[in-house]
């Protein structure tokens, strides 16, 4: 009897923990968590396998910095009991092949989604903030985008028909996550 009770407990505190949605100005609320995607140059070699999760906010009242920062603090994902621990960023998107995936889950609404980039260093040098390379070759940049309207739009920001460069004010919907296993997480804190 105390076994069953324990396993209830269990079950429903991971069951809180899991429906409870974040707190970061307004409530958030995160989706399925979608995955393993391998990237294309790792092939399935173990590490290589990341999982992706939307969080949308409830009054599009989150900027850029916010973002990376709730993202920072989504606690890590492990698929399996006994499986590797994946840690989240916001979502770094380094191939053809990533962006279709991320596509697949994305909302088809219109809504703007934080994504990992920034050109704030050096304009028109964009770059993830885990320090990939930025190297799509052919970026889905909306039609006359990054523009740098008034010279300050420095962050990346996506819906499902491409990207939009935002300024640090912007707001967006919600953010992209992306949890991977790396040797090291660098801290994001600090882009902005």
């Amino acid at each position: 009897m105390k076994k069953r009770r324990y396993a209830l407990f269990s079950a429903l505190t991971l069951l809180m923990f899991l429906v409870t949605p974040l707190m970061v100005n307004g409530a958030q609320t995160p989706g399925p968590i979608y995955g393993p995607f391998y990237l294309p140059d790792f092939g399935t070699n173990p590490g290589s396998e990341h999982y992706y999760q939307i969080v949308t906010t409830d009054y599009q009242e989150l900027t850029w910095s916010q973002a990376v920062e709730a993202a920072e603090n989504i606690p890590p994902y492990k698929p399996h009991p006994l499986g590797p621990t994946y840690y989240p960023h916001l979502v770094t998107i380094t191939s053809e092949e990533e962006w279709g995936f991320i596509q697949g889950i994305m909302p088809q609404n219109g809504n703007w989604y934080w994504l990992g980039a920034t050109d704030k260093k050096v304009e028109g040098t964009w770059t993830w903030i885990t320090g990939e390379e930025f190297s799509l070759p052919t970026p889905p940049w909306l039609a006359g985008e990054p523009n740098n309207t008034e010279k300050v739009e420095h962050y990346l920001e996506g819906q499902y028909e491409g990207w939009n460069d935002n300024n640090i004010d912007g707001r967006a919907s919600g953010y992209i996550v992306e949890y991977e296993r790396p040797a090291s997480i660098p801290t994001l804190s600090g882009w902005g």
